[in-house]
């Protein structure tokens, strides 16, 4: 057996379709998250979307910055959340 051997050997099997193996639903909220865009379906963004606030609202909680600076981190996150939120409503109608 030489190294076409195993090369040829290791493309017979992609006739079949994979599979994408989830590796669990607290996996694929942090990646979820830790994405720019908008996720796969809208129950996911909504659950990124609930996860982030009660992140933000702990992280405020904890450090307890100037209002003025936990106003403006929450209106950025806020920011954020709405733009991914209209970009997956656009991408969750097409399909």
């Amino acid at each position: 057996m030489n190294a076409n051997d195993l090369h040829s050997l290791s493309h017979t099997s992609s006739e079949t379709p994979r599979r994408t193996e989830s590796r669990g639903g607290a996996h694929d909220l942090l990646m979820d998250s830790m994405r720019l865009g908008p996720a796969p379906t809208r129950a996911r963004e909504g659950a990124v979307i609930v996860t982030s606030v009660l992140f933000l609202a702990a992280v405020i909680a904890i450090l307890q910055p100037p209002v003025i600076a936990a106003a403006i981190v929450s209106g950025v996150v806020a920011l954020h959340l709405a733009v991914r939120w209209v970009l997956g409503t656009r991408k969750w109608g097409a399909a």
